[in-house]
C-alpha cells in the first residue's frame, strides 16, 4: 500500500511538472494586485480605461533652441515605425486625417452648436452670435468664399474649435510637428501606442531597450526623456525577479549551511531541498490551474515557503538523529501526530483568508497550503526509506546544550506563572489600540524608479500636463440616454469647472440636436440675421433639415482616438463615458453615475479588505481554539498554546508600527504567518516527550524562517519590507515564548 502511494505521488508530481512547463503564466501587472469595485460593470470600464492609458508612452526630445531637432526626432520616429514594436507612432499632426473626420460632421452642421452659442440662444441673446460672426469676418484670420457660403455665421467653425479642448495639453503644431519652446530649450514629442500588453515581460524589455537607451545612441546635443506604464512595469518586473532570487537564494544558502553544520552530511540536504523544490512545483502548478496565472507578488511571498516547509524535514531529521536505533517508520510514527496537527492548524488559518475575496491573497493561500501539504506528504512517504536513522550522525553536544538552556529561558518561566498571560494580553491589547495606525495607501505596493519618475515629472512640467485624478463614470444601455445624462452632469460641473467640455457638447443627444437645429432656424429667420446678410450683400443660405445618424459616428468608431480618453464605447452591454472632475466636483452629490478616484478608491478597498482580513484572522483563531480545546487539550492548555503565537504576532505588529514600518493589509497577512507557523512550534513542543531535543528542530526551523522573511526587508517595496520585519520578529518571539507550554511534570 505504501509503495502504491509513493508511485501515485511521484506520477502526480511529474504530471504537475509537465503542466507547469507547458502552461506557466506569470503576471507582473501591478493593477492585478488591486482590489475590485463591487460592480462588475464598473470594473469592466475601469479596466478598459487603464488598459488604454497603459498602452501609451510619451517620449520627449530636448535641445537648445539653435539646434535643428526636428530631423533627429523624425528619424527616430521612422525607425520606431519600421521596428514594429508600436501600433502607432505620432510625431506630427496629420491635418488630412483631422479634415476627413470633420467632414463626417459637416452634414450635421445645422444641428451642432458651440457651448457659447447655445448659451447665448438659451439666454435670448441672439445678437451675441452675430457679433461673434462679425468679429471672425472682419478679424485678422483668413477664410475663403466657399467657407463663408457653407458657414456664414461661422457657428460650425466655433463648434469645431471645441474639439481642441479634449487635449490635456497645448502644443505648437502649426508646422505639423508636436513641439514647444520654453526659455532657451525646444522640445519635440512623440506619442507611442503599444501593440501588446504593457505587462508582458518579453515585450517590456523590448520597449525599454528601444526607448530608454536613446541618450546613449542619439546625438549628444539631444536629451531624451520618456514615461509610460510599460517602463514602470519593466522596472518592477526586474526588481521583483531580483528580490525573488535574493529571498530564494538567501534561504537556500542558509539552509545549506545549517544542514552541513548540524547534520554533517550532504544526503539530508539533497533530500530535503528536493522535497521543497517538488513541493513548490506542485504548489505553482495548482495555483496556476486554479487562477489561470500566478502574480509575481504572490510568487515573491510564496518563495518564503522554503523557510516554512523545511520545518517538517527538520523534525524528522532531529528525531532520527537522536534515535538512531529506531527504524525510519518508527520515527515517522512518533512525530506524525504533531506534524498533522501542526499542518492542519496552519492550513485552517491560511484557508480563512480565501473568504476575503482578494485575489492575490487567495493565490498566496493556495500556494502556501498546497506547498506545505506536498512537502509534508513527501516527508511522510519517503524520508523513512531515504534517510534511515541508522545512517544519521550523532547530534552535536553544543547544539543540544543550547537547546536545553533555551527551554528554560527566563521569559518562558515567567509566562508559566499564573495570571501572567492574561496580564500580557491586557497590556499588549491596550498598547496596540493606542499605537495602531494602519496606512492603506495603494502606492506602497510599488517602488517607482527615481529616474523614471524624474523623467515623467519633467515631461509633465514641460507640457503643463496635470493627471486627472477623478472621473464621473456614466453608463446606460441606450447611447442617446447616456448623452443626456452626461449633458446634465457637465452642466452641473460647469459651476466649478467653467472650461469643461463634454462628449455631449461635441456629439449631442437627439433631443439636444433638435434644439440646436431649432435655435439656428430661429436665428436664420431673425431680423438680426437678415440685417447681417443685407450689410454683406449676400443672401441667407437655406438651412438643411434635421438628419438622423450623428450618433452612429460614436457607435461605429468613426471619430477614432479623438474621443478615446472619454468615450469607453460599448462594454458589457452598456455604453459608458468618463467625465474628468476637479476635487470640487467630487464633493458634489451625484444621483447618476459613479465617482471614480482610482488611487483613493483602491486605498479604501484595501482598508475594507484589511478590516475583513482581521475579522477572518480573529475568527480563525477562535475556531482553532475551540477545536483544540474540544478535541485534545482542554481550555487552560489551549489558551496557553494559542497565546504564544498570538501574543508574539501582536508584539511584532506593535514594534512594526513603533519603528515606522508600513502597516497595512499585508501586516495582517504577516500576523497570519506568525500565527500559522507559531502554532506548529507550540504543538510540536507540546506533543514531544523530549522537549529539549524537539527544541533543536524548532531552533533550526526558526533560523531558516527568520532568514527567509528577514531577507524581504531588503525589498524596495514598503509593504514587503514591513511584511518581512513583522514575520521575522514574530517568529523570534514565538521561539522565545514557546517553552512556556512545557508543563513542569513533563
Amino acid at each position: 500500500m505504501n509503495r502504491t502511494l509513493k508511485i501515485l505521488w511521484l506520477l502526480f508530481v511529474c504530471g504537475m511538472a509537465v503542466f507547469i512547463y507547458n502552461h506557466h503564466a506569470f503576471e507582473s501587472n501591478i493593477l492585478k494586485l488591486l482590489p475590485k469595485y463591487q460592480s462588475e460593470q464598473t470594473n469592466l470600464v475601469v479596466s478598459e480605461v487603464t488598459e488604454r492609458i497603459n498602452k501609451q508612452v510619451v517620449v520627449m526630445a530636448e535641445a537648445a533652441t539653435g539646434f535643428d531637432l526636428r530631423p533627429v526626432v523624425e528619424a527616430k520616429a521612422q525607425a520606431w515605425r519600421q521596428g514594429g514594436l508600436f501600433d502607432q507612432v505620432m510625431d506630427r499632426v496629420d491635418w488630412n486625417q483631422w479634415a476627413d473626420r470633420f467632414k463626417l460632421l459637416d452634414p450635421y452642421k445645422h444641428q451642432l452648436l458651440s457651448i457659447e452659442d447655445r448659451a447665448s440662444w438659451q439666454a435670448g441673446d441672439e445678437e451675441a452670435v452675430i457679433v461673434r460672426a462679425k468679429e471672425r469676418l472682419f478679424g485678422l484670420g483668413g477664410f475663403d468664399a466657399q467657407q463663408f457660403l457653407n458657414d456664414p455665421l461661422f457657428a460650425f467653425e466655433r463648434y469645431l474649435q471645441q474639439w481642441q479642448s479634449l487635449n490635456v495639453f497645448q502644443l505648437n503644431s502649426s508646422d505639423g510637428s508636436l513641439s514647444s519652446v520654453k526659455g532657451d530649450k525646444q522640445h519635440h514629442f512623440v506619442f507611442l501606442t503599444l501593440n501588446d500588453s504593457a505587462f508582458s515581460p518579453e515585450y517590456q524589455q523590448q520597449v525599454a531597450a528601444a526607448v530608454l537607451d536613446l541618450n546613449q545612441s542619439a546625438s549628444p546635443e539631444v536629451t531624451w526623456s520618456a514615461f509610460g506604464a510599460v517602463l514602470y512595469a519593466e522596472h518592477a518586473f526586474q526588481q521583483a525577479k531580483g528580490e525573488i532570487s535574493t529571498v530564494g537564494l538567501g534561504s537556500l544558502i542558509g539552509i545549506l549551511l545549517l544542514f552541513l553544520l548540524v547534520f554533517r552530511s550532504v544526503k539530508p540536504l539533497v533530500v530535503s531541498i528536493s522535497s521543497m523544490a517538488l513541493g513548490m512545483v506542485v504548489a505553482l502548478a495548482v495555483t496556476q490551474w486554479a487562477f489561470g496565472e500566478v502574480h509575481l507578488f504572490a510568487l515573491l511571498f510564496g518563495a518564503t515557503m522554503t523557510g516554512v516547509s523545511i520545518d517538517y524535514c527538520f523534525h524528522y531529521l532531529t528525531k532520527a538523529q537522536n534515535n538512531r536505533e529506531l527504524s525510519g517508520l518508527k520515527v515517522i510514527q512518533g512525530i506524525r501526530g504533531a506534524l498533522l496537527i501542526g499542518f492542519l492548524s496552519s492550513s485552517l488559518v491560511y484557508l480563512g483568508f480565501i473568504v476575503t475575496g482578494y485575489g492575490v491573497l487567495s493565490q498566496v493561500t493556495v500556494f502556501s497550503v498546497v506547498g506545505l501539504c506536498s512537502v509534508l506528504i513527501q516527508v511522510l512517504l519517503f524520508f523513512p526509506d531515504w534517510l534511515a536513522p541508522k545512517t544519521s550522525r550523532a547530534p552535536r553536544s553544543g547544539l543540544q546544550l543550547w537547546a536545553r538552556i533555551w527551554t528554560v529561558n527566563p521569559l518562558a518561566g515567567v509566562l508559566q506563572r499564573s495570571g501572567v498571560m492574561p496580564t500580557l494580553w491586557l497590556f499588549l491589547g491596550l498598547f496596540t489600540y493606542w499605537v495602531y495606525q494602519p496606512n492603506d495607501d495603494v502606492r506602497a505596493l510599488q517602488s517607482l524608479s527615481p529616474s523614471l519618475k524624474a523623467q515623467e515629472q519633467h515631461i509633465r512640467t514641460t507640457l503643463n500636463w496635470s493627471n486627472d485624478s477623478a472621473y464621473l463614470l456614466l453608463m446606460d444601455e441606450d447611447l442617446d440616454q447616456l448623452l443626456m445624462k452626461e449633458q446634465q452632469a457637465v452642466t452641473k460641473l460647469r459651476e466649478v469647472q467653467s472650461d469643461l467640455v463634454g462628449i455631449s457638447d461635441l456629439i449631442p443627444s437627439k433631443d439636444q440636436q433638435k434644439k440646436n437645429h431649432s435655435a439656428l432656424e430661429d436665428l436664420f429667420n431673425s431680423q438680426l440675421t437678415e440685417t447681417y446678410f443685407s450689410e454683406l450683400g449676400a443672401q441667407p443660405p437655406s438651412l438643411s433639415g434635421w438628419r438622423h445618424g450623428l450618433l452612429d459616428l460614436l457607435k461605429d468608431g468613426s471619430l477614432g482616438e479623438l474621443l478615446d480618453a472619454r468615450f469607453m464605447g460599448h462594454l458589457g452591454g452598456q455604453w459608458s463615458i468618463m467625465v474628468p472632475m476637479s476635487q470640487a466636483g467630487v464633493e458634489m452629490s451625484w444621483d447618476e453615475g459613479t465617482v471614480i478616484q482610482q488611487a483613493h478608491d483602491t486605498s479604501q478597498l484595501f482598508q475594507q479588505f484589511r478590516i475583513k482580513s482581521t475579522q477572518v484572522l480573529l475568527i480563525s483563531v477562535a475556531l482553532l481554539c475551540l477545536l483544540l480545546a474540544w478535541l485534545k487539550y482542554g481550555w487552560s492548555r489551549t489558551f496557553r498554546l494559542i497565546s504564544v503565537p498570538a501574543l508574539s504576532g501582536l508584539f511584532s505588529l506593535v514594534m512594526t508600527q513603533c519603528l515606522g514600518y508600513h502597516v497595512s493589509l499585508f501586516s495582517i497577512l504577516a500576523l497570519l504567518l506568525v500565527f500559522g507557523m507559531g502554532i506548529d512550534y507550540v504543538v510540536f513542543l507540546k506533543e514531544s516527550k523530549e522537549p529539549d531535543k524537539t527544541m533543536v528542530a524548532l531552533m533550526l526551523s526558526a533560523t531558516t524562517t527568520v532568514l527567509a522573511f528577514g531577507l524581504l526587508m531588503l525589498s524596495q517595496v514598503a509593504v514587503i519590507q514591513s511584511f518581512g520585519f513583522t514575520v521575522g520578529l514574530g517568529i523570534l518571539m514565538v521561539l522565545l515564548m514557546a517553552p512556556s507550554v512545557i508543563e513542569k511534570e513533563e
